[in-house]
């Protein structure tokens, strides 16, 4: 496999308790990534060399990892379904 990019994509997400109207700071309740991996040993091995684990800001013995494919639609042809 070529050498690609492990972060594809991150964010934070949110108590799911907030309100649309609500203003005051929201509570914060984890962190979900995309990455580019062969296993999921791959995955955990990154994460346990990544400056954040590093630095205790991750636990990654608390990390749930799942499968996910992403499916592009192009001109009515899926890419990357065929996996």
């Amino acid at each position: 496999m070529a050498k690609r990019e492990f972060y594809r994509q991150s964010g934070e997400y949110f108590s799911p308790q907030i309100t649309g109207e609500q203003t005051e700071i929201i509570p914060y309740a984890g962190s979900a990534f995309a990455v580019v991996a062969e296993s999921e040993e791959d995955v955990k091995n990154q994460l346990v060399n990544d400056p954040f684990s590093k630095e205790g800001v991750w636990d990654v013995a608390a990390a749930r990892i799942f499968q996910y494919v992403l499916i592009l639609w192009r001109k009515g042809k899926a890419e990357g379904a065929d996996r």
